[in-house]
């Protein structure tokens, strides 16, 4: 077995055994806690985001990782708020700050049809950056609708 299939096969273990110990799922509370009113402007704008984007759930993020391991999670949260609170372990993180998306993804993923899961702290700013990387052609894109709130909330494998 190459390294990479190796540490590939190690790291979907891992995650599924981190979330068999984790926290019952009945803690992630969807909209995440801490989610910012928002005008009747903006939910509109993330409302029709959401309905272009396929949505995972966390059991459907979790599935995802193991399913397709060469998924790329993308926080497009600002580097501060990953530095402060750290990120969703995954074997091909990036985090790109949903206002540099345009700018940086096409360098950061050039296969456009790669697995991409999009996360933020309460799913509002990836809502908006997975449409945008959909608009950008890229295929395969959804959006973790629970947030980084409820991921950590679950107890599941941050850094």
């Amino acid at each position: 077995m190459k390294p990479s299939r190796l540490s590939h096969t190690l790291f979907s273990v891992l995650l599924l055994a981190a979330a068999a110990q984790a926290q019952d799922l009945s803690a992630v509370v969807v909209p995440p806690p801490g989610a910012p009113p928002l005008t009747p402007a903006a939910r509109a704008l993330l409302d029709a985001a959401n309905a272009r984007v396929p949505q995972l759930d966390t059991a459907g993020f979790l599935a995802q990782l193991k399913a397709h391991p060469e998924t790329i999670v993308i926080d497009v949260r600002t580097p501060a708020e990953v530095d402060d609170s750290g990120h969703i372990a995954a074997p091909h993180f990036l985090n790109i700050p949903r206002g540099l998306l345009e700018f940086r993804i096409e360098t950061a993923v050039p296969d456009k049809q790669a697995p991409i899961v999009v996360y933020c702290g309460v799913s509002q700013r990836s809502a908006l950056a997975a449409d945008t990387l959909a608009r950008l052609g890229y295929t395969n894109v959804r959006n973790y609708r629970d947030g980084f709130v409820n991921w950590k909330r679950a107890g599941l494998p941050i850094e």
